[in-house]
């Protein structure tokens, strides 16, 4: 890791956040009504906008990844997922892990929501060449230009990788279609981080709340599950884990971003 570089903090973002729109009007941001319930379907589908309903694997066709999610609550919901200044893109991935980092977020209406998004993409693909250095992605054998472009297409494996090292958090799809479990996050699993569980139905993601949390700890039983089964290999207690973390973080302030191997995904075979 390059220490001279700085990763941004969840906290900066968010406050990178509230100071453009610390004009707003309170009275225009409250969102009508909380997510409503939606009735019980017999397949998982898209749901449509604010809406929330039971994500049910152990009843879905016997599919083999249920077996990390028994007696756990889930629940997924419908987020935004194309914006218009992005031309028809799909931005449910990035509007997914915004859904799950920033509290209250559900409280605002559909228009300050897009507007943060849109805030957050910019940052995102102004500072894509800049952080292909700060996360070392030449490690993985990525080239710049590529990467760059991908990110402001805001399209392919990259962009997975490099929103959840922008966020610092764990990234796991549950991949429907597939009926696997993808990890998005470094080669050595980071316990530390804020675990975040999304949903791929039809291309499209949706984040998932966990027993009525919208992250999980790695002392989570999800979690548990996961490292238990040999999914993702938990970080050794005997392992000098300062390589991890920068000065700051010893005095309890944030996590610094490791980068060395792009996305892992593990199909867990039928017994």
């Amino acid at each position: 890791m390059n220490s001279n570089k700085q990763t941004l903090s969840l906290n900066e973002l968010i406050n990178f956040i509230e100071k453009n729109f610390k004009n707003v009007d309170s009275e225009k941001v409250l969102s009508d009504s909380e997510p409503e319930i939606v009735e019980q379907k017999k397949e998982i589908m898209i749901l449509p906008y604010d809406k929330i309903d039971n994500l049910e694997l152990t009843k879905l066709n016997n599919l083999v990844i249920s077996k990390f999610f028994t007696n756990i609550s889930l629940k997924h919901i419908g987020i935004i997922t194309h914006i218009d200044m992005y031309d028809g893109i799909n931005i449910s991935y990035i509007s997914s892990i915004l859904y799950l980092l920033l509290d209250g977020i559900e409280t605002l209406n559909e228009k300050i929501r897009i507007d943060m998004i849109d805030l957050v993409i910019r940052r995102l693909t102004g500072e894509a060449r800049y952080n292909f250095d700060v996360f070392e992605y030449s490690n993985l054998k990525w080239v710049t230009k590529d990467f760059v472009n991908n990110v402001r297409k805001l399209t392919g494996n990259e962009l997975l990788r490099y929103v959840a090292d922008f966020f610092i958090v764990n990234v796991f799809v549950i991949d429907i279609s597939k009926d696997c479990l993808t990890f998005i996050g470094t080669e050595k699993y980071v316990k530390y981080k804020k675990n975040l569980f999304l949903v791929l139905i039809n291309d499209s993601y949706e984040p998932v709340i966990i027993n009525d949390n919208k992250y999980q700890d790695y002392k989570s039983p999800v979690i548990d599950k996961i490292i238990s089964n040999n999914i993702i290999k938990d970080s050794d207690v005997l392992e000098d884990l300062t390589k991890y973390i920068n000065k700051e973080v010893i005095e309890g302030e944030k996590l610094e971003v490791v980068t060395k191997k792009p996305i892992r995904r593990t199909r867990i075979k039928k017994t």
